[in-house]
């Protein structure tokens, strides 16, 4: 059965009819998804080869407690050979339809709904991926300028946002939101990781997280009472026992003799500290 892909009231987001061959109308992307896998008599763990995403994810995915991105949507797509107004669908029912006036009439958005009709690995996607590379290329290096305190570190931490911003070029669905924020926002959460490890070196991840723990105690104790915390009000703060909060305040007392947290970083104010 064919279905026109327009909701209701409304019109196609570009001037062609947009059809695809399904049975049913959905009303989400996790119901569409299950749907387009039982289907094609799939389990999970098949989805998840043929789209190269981890199993969790496409739970996640078909549960609707994460909106799909791009690149395991166009990955499904090609895998199961849908055509291109299968995704095109996609997009106009749940981005689209429900984006405001400024998203939908956005140039930005259309130049990603370019790459999303371009079969993963073809020479048309990889002019257009090339094309917002090197567009929004000046992100990763705004995010090293803002954050970076050392000049000299500054190129090798936004190469590293570099890796974020490419991998967010691929994952952008277009009409969700503006690209130029969720760009930034990825870029800025690698530097801070960067940062974060320089840090904390190879700390095993279960201190680290108990470290951490304290610290964030201690800076919310600095900054409402203008004074550091004693073991004690750490411990309440935290519920750790004493021997644990000693630890970590040892650990933090030893680096920021290395690494100061007053150190300025990234100007308004701002030091090393508060993107740890």
């Amino acid at each position: 059965m064919s279905i026109n892909c327009a909701l209701p009231g409304s019109s196609p987001r570009r001037g062609t009819a947009k059809r695809f061959t399904r049975a049913e109308h959905f009303d989400s992307f996790a119901e569409l998804l299950f749907a387009t896998r039982v289907g094609h008599r799939l389990d999970i763990g098949e989805v998840a080869i043929l789209t190269n995403t981890k199993a969790h994810m496409v739970a996640r995915f078909e549960s609707a407690r994460s909106i799909p991105h791009m690149l395991f949507l166009r990955g499904l797509r090609d895998a199961l050979d849908l055509p291109l107004a299968w995704l095109e669908c996609c997009i106009d029912h749940f981005a689209w339809a429900n984006a405001s006036e400024e998203l939908r009439n956005s140039q930005e958005e259309e130049e990603f709904l370019g790459l999303a009709d371009t079969p993963i690995g073809s020479k048309e996607e990889k002019k257009r991926l090339d094309r917002l590379w090197l567009k929004y290329d000046y992100i990763p290096k705004a995010v090293a300028r803002r954050i970076v305190f050392n000049a000299s570190e500054r190129e090798d931490f936004a190469q590293e946002a570099q890796i974020s911003l490419r991998s967010a070029v691929l994952m952008h669905l277009p009409y969700l939101g503006k690209f130029q924020s969720y760009a930034w926002k990825r870029c800025e959460g690698k530097t801070r990781g960067v940062l974060s490890a320089k840090y904390y070196g190879e700390t095993p991840e279960a201190l680290r997280r108990r470290h951490a723990r304290v610290l964030k105690a201690m800076r919310e104790h600095q900054a409402e009472h203008g004074c550091r915390p004693s073991t004690y009000q750490l411990m309440s703060a935290t519920g750790l026992t004493w021997g644990e909060v000693m630890d970590s305040e040892h650990f933090h007392h030893i680096r920021q003799h290395e690494v100061s947290f007053d150190d300025p970083c990234g100007g308004n104010g701002r030091t090393y500290g508060d993107f740890i």
